[in-house]
């Protein structure tokens, strides 16, 4: 089989790290597969194997129509046989495949908040369902809207996955507390890092010598200037850390105790799964499939509620040994579930249907 994953950029986002995820594994395995983004480079291209075919498309405008042609020239010399493109490259993909009928193409959807909109809103993704030969949701609620609004397509549930390394932090097996919270997400309105910064203020008076890292790209618009005008006028400039886009985040969380997600909006967040397997205990509010990620492995809080947030951390900060525990339950739990040996066979499987 000839695989292409299609994406729009390769920033530091869930999608993104899911997009090389998919290609890396499938590339160990033998495959012939390819990986293109469509818009920008980013980080996450340090992070391509060098068993993935990788290009930059750099296509410009609404259409790219240069990207265009040249994708449809590769596809046909590569003889490309499945185009599975992830996010927003869904349009991108309807015009390859409009142009190459015979490839088939998936859409894998990421976007938990879609469930909030409305098929008016969609327009245009509806429009191109038409030419879907298969969609993939990270939640079951995705399924639903997609079976609702989208045209003659069947939606099916694939969960997000990590892939484990031999050296992994085992979370007993420390000397001692780090004291650090932290919380990887992209300053952006749905991660809602007001309701953290809120929610550390309120907790800062128990606990002074625990620091909150902020994992993730600033934009430099007014939600990142809320963020840390927030931070300045809480007093928590010497305790609240806003690293940025970071390469080197493994060993960060590596380094940390505590994991947060405090959204509005999820899908399944590829950052629950890899707090967990860098041994964290986890707090999330409860959005999307955050509550079936964690089960009763982590604390799980209503959303926008700085008390409840504040509360559930305090609790794993004067409880060590409850969230040494969860953290190893936790652990085990995605390690179970939520790997690339779980997840890759049914992948592999969809591709050989859809192929024939």
């Amino acid at each position: 089989m000839k695989i292409l994953h299609l994406i729009d950029s390769l920033n530091a986002g869930g999608a993104e790290r899911m997009a090389v995820s998919y290609a890396n594994a499938l590339a160990a395995r033998g495959g012939s597969v390819f990986l293109w983004s469509t818009r920008e480079e980013g980080l996450l291209k340090e992070t391509i194997s060098p068993q993935v075919h990788y290009r930059f498309l750099n296509r410009q405008g609404p259409i790219g129509l240069r990207a265009l042609f040249n994708a449809t020239q590769l596809i046909k010399e590569e003889k490309i046989q499945l185009i599975h493109a992830h996010s927003t490259s869904w349009f991108f993909g309807t015009l390859l495949k409009g142009l190459n009928p015979s490839v088939k193409l998936i859409w894998h959807d990421h976007y938990g908040s879609r469930t909030q909109t409305t098929k008016r809103s969609n327009k245009t993704l509806v429009l191109c369902s038409s030419y879907f030969d298969k969609v993939v949701a990270v939640n079951k609620e995705l399924v639903q809207w997609h079976q609702t609004y989208l045209r003659n397509v069947q939606s099916v549930y694939l969960p997000n996955f990590v892939s484990y390394p031999e050296a992994i932090r085992v979370p007993d097996s420390g000397s001692g507390s780090t004291k650090t919270i932290v919380c990887m997400a992209n300053l952006r309105p749905p991660k809602n890092h007001e309701n953290l910064i809120q929610a550390f203020s309120l907790l800062q008076p128990e606990a002074p010598d625990w620091k909150l890292l902020l994992i993730g790209k600033v934009l430099n618009d007014a939600y990142s200037d809320r963020v840390q005008n927030l931070i300045t006028d809480k007093s928590l400039s010497d305790a609240v850390v806003v690293l940025g886009e970071r390469a080197d985040v493994f060993e960060l969380l590596q380094q940390a105790e505590i994991g947060v997600l405090s959204s509005d909006m999820e899908g399944l967040p590829m950052t629950l799964l890899e707090y967990a397997r860098s041994g964290l205990a986890v707090v999330t509010t409860d959005v999307g499939d955050c509550r079936e990620v964690v089960q009763d492995f982590g604390k799980v809080v209503p959303p926008n509620t700085p008390e409840a947030l504040a509360k559930a951390l305090l609790e794993y900060i004067q409880q060590p040994e409850q969230r040494l525990q969860d953290a190893g339950q936790l652990q085990a739990h995605i390690k179970a579930h939520y790997t690339e040996e779980a997840v890759l066979p049914q992948v592999i499987k969809l591709y050989e249907n859809l192929i024939g």
